[in-house]
């Protein structure tokens, strides 16, 4: 019961003075949050596996393909936090490409294992509270259709839980690297203030989020769809192109699909494409 607001400044004071706190507190305190968030998830999965209806998986709708895009992008968009990664290795390139293969390959694992347990147990449209589309409509994450399938007050905590430390996890890596990023656009000036970096960072975000609270939802696919795809995308394959390397042919490969997804995004942004759901909620 708890105002929206309140709970916005709450988690992020907490998280914000973490960061603020140096790399060192960032990488001990993401580690324990991860620790949470694997438990949590453990006692999810190992329930709701239990629970899966393999007529679930019969249901296709491959015109929602696009929609996955940006949140592809944006579940594997780590790239401003490899200057931490570099740093905290001490530039070890073999220890720095051992962490980037590891940590794509756990989201990777952990979102596949989500998507299994989630369409197998959830229906696409039952007219009830724990089915996909109602969950799509009303903008929740899957756990919680999910803990109210479950029909577990325990469960619902659990749900929420790994949503939490999910966004604590993601906040604290995804932060401090921005404020290097940041860190680094400031360099030039002759005062360059760690609180000025700290309120570029998090300041303009914190102003957003508190006068548009579903801003975010709605700013996600403009902000992955076309410009994390154009910044860790389009960009760094043009820059590998210019180099004198044999695997120019791989680079183009990936250059013209990071091509079409920010064609399809774009495309929808000027509402030339428009998909929906077929199974509708009434």
């Amino acid at each position: 019961n708890l105002s929206y607001h309140y709970v916005l400044l709450c988690v992020f004071g907490f998280l914000a003075f973490m960061i603020m706190k140096g790399n060192k507190v960032v990488l001990k305190s993401n580690t324990f949050f991860m620790i949470l968030l694997f438990l949590s998830f453990a006692l999810l999965f190992s329930k709701a596996l239990f629970s899966i209806q393999p007529s679930n998986f019969a249901y296709t709708d491959w015109s929602f393909l696009p929609a996955t895009f940006p949140v592809i992008v944006c579940s594997f968009g780590f790239h401003n936090t490899l200057p931490i990664v570099a740093k905290t290795l001490n530039g070890d390139k073999k220890r720095i490409g051992q962490a980037i293969f590891i940590g794509s390959l756990l989201p990777l694992l952990l979102n596949l294992l989500i998507l299994f347990v989630v369409s197998g147990t959830l229906a696409v449209n039952d007219a009830s509270t724990s089915s996909l589309i109602y969950a799509f409509k009303n903008g929740l994450p899957a756990t919680v259709p999910l803990a109210m399938k479950l029909n577990s007050n325990f469960y619902i905590t659990i749900g929420l839980i790994f949503t939490l430390f999910a966004i604590f996890t993601s906040y604290l890596a995804v932060g401090a690297g921005l404020v290097g990023f940041i860190k680094d656009l400031t360099a030039n000036f002759k005062k360059n203030s760690a609180w000025l970096n700290f309120a570029l960072a998090f300041g303009i975000p914190l102003f957003i989020t508190f006068v548009g609270k579903n801003l975010f939802l709605k700013a996600i696919n403009l902000a992955a769809g076309i410009g994390a795809v154009i910044i860790f995308g389009i960009l760094p394959c043009l820059m590998a192109l210019k180099k004198p390397d044999t695997k120019k042919i791989i680079y183009l490969v990936i250059l013209l699909i990071f091509g079409f997804v920010f064609f399809m995004e774009f495309s929808q942004q000027l509402n030339f494409i428009h998909i929906n759901p077929k199974a509708l909620y009434d």
